[in-house]
C-alpha cells in the first residue's frame, strides 16, 4: 500500500511539473519573442526577407487569467512591428510541419479551439493570414476541423 501512495504522489508532482512548464504563459512568466530561425530550419533566402527577420510578440491582454486567456499579438519584421490581433487562449509557435509557402505559424489555443496565424511567401509577396481551428469530435464539431484562411495584412 505504501508503494502504490508513493507511486500516486510521484505521479502527480510529475504532472502538476509539466503542466506548470508547458504553460508558463499562464504564470504570467514570457520569454522574449522567438525568431522562426532558432526553433526550425527555414531557407536562408526568402527574397525580400531572411528567416531570421520574423519574429511573434506576445502579451497578455490587462484582464488576463486562466479562466479567460487572451493575448495581443504583433509580428516583427525587420524592426517593423504589424499589430496582428487578439486572441483567446495562449499562444505558442508551431515547429511542426507547415503547409507549402508557409514561413511561420503561431497557434492560439483555449478549450478545444482557437486560431493560427501565418506568414505565406508566395511568389516573392508576403501575407499574413488566420484561421480558425478546432477539435475533432464532441458535440458541436463539424467535419472540418478549421477554417479558411483568410488574409489579414500584406507584408510590404
Amino acid at each position: 500500500m505504501k508503494a502504490f501512495m508513493w507511486l500516486v504522489v510521484v505521479t502527480a508532482l510529475g504532472g502538476l511539473g509539466f503542466f506548470v512548464f508547458n504553460n508558463t504563459n499562464l504564470l504570467g512568466n514570457h520569454p522574449a519573442p522567438v525568431k522562426v530561425s532558432d526553433t526550425q530550419p527555414v531557407p536562408t533566402s526568402l527574397g525580400a526577407y531572411s528567416a531570421g527577420d520574423f519574429a511573434w510578440q506576445i502579451s497578455n491582454v490587462p484582464d488576463f487569467d486562466e479562466t479567460n486567456p487572451r493575448q495581443n499579438v504583433s509580428l516583427a519584421v525587420k524592426g517593423k512591428v504589424y499589430p496582428v490581433g487578439t486572441y483567446t487562449g495562449c499562444a505558442t509557435q508551431n515547429i511542426g510541419p507547415l503547409e507549402s509557402n508557409e514561413i511561420v505559424r503561431l497557434t492560439c489555443w483555449f478549450g478545444g479551439g482557437g486560431n493560427t496565424v501565418s506568414v505565406f511567401n508566395e511568389n516573392g509577396a508576403y501575407s499574413v493570414k488566420e484561421k480558425w481551428i478546432q477539435e475533432s469530435g464532441g458535440d458541436e464539431a463539424s467535419t472540418t476541423p478549421e477554417g479558411p484562411l483568410k488574409v489579414l495584412f500584406t507584408l510590404e
